[in-house]
């Protein structure tokens, strides 16, 4: 199942979760309700199967009215603060690891966080095109690919892996029309147990087509990510995440991008 993909944000506030909506709003359910899940389990099979659907409908329009919520409320927040901001400024792109980077993680070096959580890739292209950059950012940073590679989805078809190509494109020729410098940030991994969710192989495959966009834009590339990765499989070492994808310290993600900031 992939992220919500959301057209038009009507006027809302915003729901104090924004990991529900980064987790990917309808693979959460697995966590809600659970004790109705058994209950309907032990119902005769085409009954379940019927009130399974109901529930799950039911579900999925909540969390999408919490999402357009959530981006209607970002998105005037994200224009004030680009309207605001100096001449070289950091313009901070993506999902939530992105917004949960906060908005001054850099010190006094200016920032602008327009993460917004629980998009993908496409979805993020959609929105940044609503926005206008009045002046010019030194540096752009871009969080992607949490949310393409939910399993269900078949995140490692070649189809998904060029649609997922073709949406970091369409970012890049904003985020290069309004920034000095861009860089690619790779797919940070999963905490053990995601793999129900997202597909941990999906991780080491989108961060090279990262890679590869990035060395063919003229771009830079980062990986973060690198000092949290168990090995190659696209998992997390212990105690770096919670929630199945979020860092536990977005502090630690500021100074590891240190570098690449002053760079």
């Amino acid at each position: 199942m992939d992220s919500l993909e959301v057209t038009k944000a009507p006027a809302g506030s915003r729901e104090p979760l924004i990991s529900a909506l980064a987790s990917g709003f309808v693979p959460g359910l697995a966590r809600l309700g659970s004790g109705l899940a058994r209950r309907l389990d032990a119902l005769p099979p085409p009954l379940g199967r019927a009130l399974h659907r109901l529930r799950t409908r039911g579900e999925r329009r909540r969390l999408h009215a919490i999402a357009l919520a959530h981006i209607a409320r970002r998105l005037p927040e994200i224009q004030a603060s680009l309207d605001a901001a100096p001449p070289g400024f950091v313009y901070l792109a993506g999902d939530s690891h992105a917004e949960l980077l906060g908005p001054e993680p850099f010190g006094g070096r200016p920032c602008v966080n327009g993460g917004i959580g629980g998009l993908s890739s496409r979805g993020y292209a959609t929105y940044l095109a609503e926005l206008s950059f009045p002046r010019r950012a030194g540096l752009a940073l871009l969080f992607v690919g949490t949310n393409d590679i939910f399993a269900g989805s078949r995140p490692r078809s070649q189809p998904r892996i060029d649609g997922f190509g073709e949406a970091v494109g369409q970012i890049l020729d904003r985020l290069q029309a309004s920034a000095d410098r861009v860089v690619l940030c790779a797919v940070p991994p999963l905490e053990p147990g995601e793999q129900v969710r997202r597909d941990p192989g999906a991780v080491a495959a989108y961060s090279e087509r990262l890679r590869s966009i990035a060395a063919g834009r003229g771009c830079g590339f980062a990986d973060p990510f690198a000092e949290m990765r168990e090995g190659h499989g696209g998992f997390a070492k212990p105690g770096f995440l919670h929630e199945g994808v979020h860092l536990r310290d977005y502090a630690s993600l500021a100074a590891a991008l240190a570098p690449t900031v002053a760079g």
